[in-house]
């Protein structure tokens, strides 16, 4: 018998891609040499410390996506009828 494909946010996914296609440019062009200013970490860079750069907020977007992606996986896993024990012991494993 066909089990029904889970429902999955879309847009969540993404964004997840997005993020993590963010993360793989910032991995990438933290090893280059003469960047402009806007290319570093804020605390890389002494000219400009007032300032946050988009690399500074790769971390933060990741945050939310963790914050958006945990109470649909413990929804979804509630429907299913586990118990909550196992969800608790799932999390922390």
């Amino acid at each position: 018998m066909l089990e029904p494909i889970p429902r999955r946010e879309s847009s969540l996914d993404f964004y997840r891609g997005g993020v993590i296609l963010l993360m793989i440019i910032a991995n990438t062009t933290s090893m280059m040499a003469n960047l402009p200013w806007w290319m570093n970490h804020s605390f890389n860079n002494s000219a400009h410390l007032n300032h946050i750069a988009w690399l500074d907020l790769i971390s933060p977007m990741f945050m939310f996506i963790m914050g958006a992606a945990i109470p649909m996986a413990i929804a979804s896993r509630v429907r299913k009828g586990q118990a909550r024990g196992m969800i608790v012991a799932h999390m922390l494993m």
